[in-house]
């Protein structure tokens, strides 16, 4: 962001619904993408193109995934995005083979339904914790997140440690709908026709 300010560029950095620092438990969390999308980042960008002629959108992972999933009527104020790691990927056989998409996508709805709360930073340090493990490319993995190899040991600490915020599970199964359908569907989301 320094460089973009330096550059003269305005930029403001969007935090989330449910992604209060001080209070994640408190902060209400969205009940899917869609919120994301449609609701929360549509509202960014109409704020932002009211203020300025030009409005561009630059994202890391979830922030990188909302972006690409625009709604058109943002879209239109939306001059170029930008995505730095964000999770669009598809999902592979090996995953299917394990669990059926369908059976983890409605249990994940289930959980949100019942008012669980998806607690990511716990997942970071769980993958943290066997990160040398996942880090082998021989050994079989149904859904990795990352290339092994492909960060020194300090990066991939580091990156692990923070992979993944406390969020809701509704939002979790969007992701989980979106690897088992080779990027289609995000709930209440087309990705395919989002994704140009």
């Amino acid at each position: 962001l320094t460089h973009l300010n330096d550059a003269c560029f305005a930029t403001y950095v969007v935090e989330m619904r449910g992604r209060d620092r001080r209070n994640a438990r408190v902060s209400p969390t969205a009940n899917g993408m869609h919120e994301y999308t449609d609701v929360d980042a549509a509202h960014v960008v109409r704020f932002v193109r009211a203020r300025h002629r030009r409005v561009g959108w630059l994202g890391h992972s979830m922030g990188g995934l909302i972006g690409a999933l625009l709604p058109a009527r943002a879209r239109d104020d939306v001059s170029a995005v930008a995505t730095i790691g964000a999770p669009l990927f598809a999902g592979p056989a090996s995953l299917r083979r394990i669990v059926a998409p369908d059976v983890a996508v409605r249990f994940t709805r289930a959980l949100h339904k019942r008012g669980f709360f998806f607690e990511g930073k716990r997942g970071s340090s769980a993958l943290y914790a066997v990160r040398r493990v996942l880090d082998v490319a021989a050994r079989p993995i149904p859904l990795r997140i990352w290339a092994p190899g492909s960060l020194e040991h300090d990066a991939l600490a580091y990156t692990l440690k923070r992979s993944f915020a406390d969020d809701s599970w509704a939002v979790f199964a969007d992701l989980l709908e979106l690897a088992a359908t080779d990027g289609a569907r995000a709930g209440f989301l087309d990705a395919d026709r989002r994704l140009y």
